[in-house]
């Protein structure tokens, strides 16, 4: 029955697809268009695509993680900053052991360094794969199983529960780079990497947080057992997991593997998170949005198993995957639609509603066709004229020029 819903669901897409282009012909025929108000025109088709393909897959539309236009940050000065000695002492004391553990890696058997690498793995993977595309933007669904297995990740890695970070995460899409926005980061480097957990929230975080629909999260069993034992789990997951395991079968000894597979591996997954809140919205390309500062970065997106493509996300957030970009590391940025064979193995798969957009790129690509040379979203190097504005600002508020898209000859 889904199969079948699936198929009609496509059929109805496609033929609106095709209407669409005969439309496009018949009004640029009559009212030819620039390349700016083509590719505007197209991006918007792709996203209202992703949309009503989500509404098919997932039976809801996420609009949470959506940025709200409407928000205006407060007239006045800003509320005065309160630290938070707690987190500061805590914080220190994690990176001068993490540091104490780098000395101790020689001194680490293969099979404690292999361990600690699994734990890396297992920990990003409860972040990325569970509480960030599962919980906050539930771009895909999960079984039992894989939602327990998600869970145990998020809590070795330990980031806050599953309901908080989600609900702090919809808020910085929904808000992104204002003062609703936990890890703003037009406020400096510092307090979007770190800073952030180092001080109480703004008022307007808190206040923007309490009205969002939380009632997914609040149904969840998985969500809110984690969160009912959440401080057992993480002193379990984090840190006695990590720590006996090396000691218990392969007899390390327990000072290497409490500072090494714990104190390391838990300072190198928290600053591998960090840097998506706070390098990949100051420092990249922005091939999908030039007007949001979220952007793609090969650094973030190495160190943080994908996540890196900022600038993708933040255009597409409802999209389980984190780019439409080729596995090939030279073509990380050079995005574009995906090629016929990868769209045709994502339309076989059980998330295939969520990737019919990459189909639908190709096909629109030619309803904005010119003279034979189809609409490809490949940026121009900026000309020698054009001038960044000084220092870091949001360019939702400075509105900086978007980049000019060129028709290419293929």
């Amino acid at each position: 029955m889904d199969s079948l819903k699936f198929g009609l669901v496509l059929k109805v897409l496609s033929s609106a697809t095709r209407w669409t282009g005969i439309e496009q012909e018949k009004r640029q025929r009559e009212h030819p268009m620039s390349a700016s108000q083509s590719e505007a025109l197209l991006r918007e088709t792709l996203q209202n695509i992703c949309r009503m393909t989500e509404t098919t897959s997932l039976g809801h539309t996420m609009v949470d993680d959506e940025f709200d236009d409407s928000y205006k940050e407060k007239a006045g000065p800003k509320p005065p900053m309160r630290i938070v000695w707690r987190n500061v002492v805590l914080m220190a004391l994690l990176h001068i052991g993490a540091l104490y553990g780098i000395l101790l890696v020689p001194s680490a058997s293969p099979l404690t360094l292999l361990w600690t690498w699994a734990c890396f793995l297992f920990s990003a993977l409860g972040i990325t794969a569970g509480v960030h595309r599962l919980w906050s933007h539930r771009s895909y669904k999960a079984t039992l199983p894989l939602r327990l297995f998600l869970a145990l990740g998020n809590s070795m890695a330990f980031q806050n529960d599953i309901y908080e970070w989600a609900r702090d995460h919809r808020v910085h899409h929904k808000f992104s780079e204002t003062d609703a926005d936990p890890h703003n980061a037009t406020r400096g480097f510092f307090f979007s990497h770190i800073g952030w957990l180092l001080v109480r929230k703004h008022p307007d975080v808190i206040e923007k947080g309490s009205k969002l629909e939380l009632s997914d999260l609040k149904a969840d069993k998985v969500v809110m057992f984690q969160r009912r034992f959440y401080k057992s789990s993480v002193l379990l997951m984090c840190f006695a997991v990590p720590t006996v395991v090396p000691w218990l079968f392969w007899g390390e000894s327990l000072w290497v593997s409490y500072f090494v597979p714990a104190l390391l591996r838990y300072a190198v997954v928290l600053n591998a998170s960090w840097l998506v809140n706070s390098a990949a919205h100051m420092w990249g390309n922005r091939p999908y949005d030039a007007n949001i500062n979220p952007r793609e970065n090969r650094f973030v997106t190495l160190g943080a198993i994908g996540e890196g493509f900022h600038n993708y996300h933040h255009t597409f957030p409802y999209d389980y995957s984190t780019t439409t970009a080729s596995g090939q590391p030279d073509q990380w940025f050079r995005p574009g639609p995906s090629a016929p064979e990868t769209a045709a193995k994502s339309m076989a798969s059980k998330g295939a509603a969520k990737r019919f957009f990459s189909t639908a790129a190709v096909k629109l690509t030619e309803m904005f066709s010119v003279s034979g040379a189809p609409f490809v979203l490949e940026a121009e190097a900026p000309s020698s004229s054009a001038q960044e504005p000084e220092g870091f600002k949001s360019s939702r508020q400075t509105r900086a020029p978007r980049p000019h898209w060129t028709l290419l000859d293929l």
